[in-house]
């Protein structure tokens, strides 16, 4: 599993639940987005969010649970690459782009 450097993921119990799962933990250099997807979640979300304009509390998670099902798989894949991930050609052939995450 591949993670930032937030400070939540550095903690001691991080690493022995992914390493529990059998899998390796490895950590981006620090200040490096361009190898996160996320930041393109992120960003997207943001877009959509800023669109909204929420000025409360309950809107803007009303608006959050609005946002979210407009990020799909499409992105999600198109972000890896933009990383410079393999594309995980056993998952696209699981289920199709276009199903919102």
């Amino acid at each position: 599993m591949i993670l930032d450097n937030l400070s939540i993921h550095l903690g001691p119990r991080v690493k022995e639940a992914i390493e529990a799962k059998g899998c390796q933990l490895l950590f981006l250099p620090a200040y490096s987005p361009d190898f996160s997807p996320i930041e393109g979640a992120f960003s997207k979300l943001n877009t959509i969010l800023r669109r909204v304009g929420a000025r409360t509390r309950e809107a803007l998670q009303e608006a959050i649970i609005d946002a979210l099902p407009c990020i799909t798989a499409q992105d999600a894949l198109g972000w890896f690459l933009h990383c410079g991930y393999p594309a995980p050609s056993v998952h696209q052939r699981a289920q199709p782009l276009s199903t919102p995450l």
